[in-house]
């Protein structure tokens, strides 16, 4: 499905740019993710195990 924008007046297809959008999105959650655990892991305010733990969890 692809819709009309006025301003620029080309068509788009939604959900491609959604999808392409989408996964930088979650990329970047991921990395900002890992980065606050591994520095978390590195202060001890978190063990490798909770980690582990939170992810089971959540899967």
């Amino acid at each position: 499905m692809s819709v009309k924008i006025c301003c620029k007046n080309r068509e788009i297809n939604w959900g491609a740019e959604f999808l392409i959008l989408f996964n930088y999105w979650i990329k970047a959650a991921f990395f900002f993710i890992s980065e606050k655990f591994d520095s978390m892991v590195k202060n001890n305010t978190i063990s490798p195990e909770k980690v582990i733990d939170l992810y089971y969890y959540k899967s």
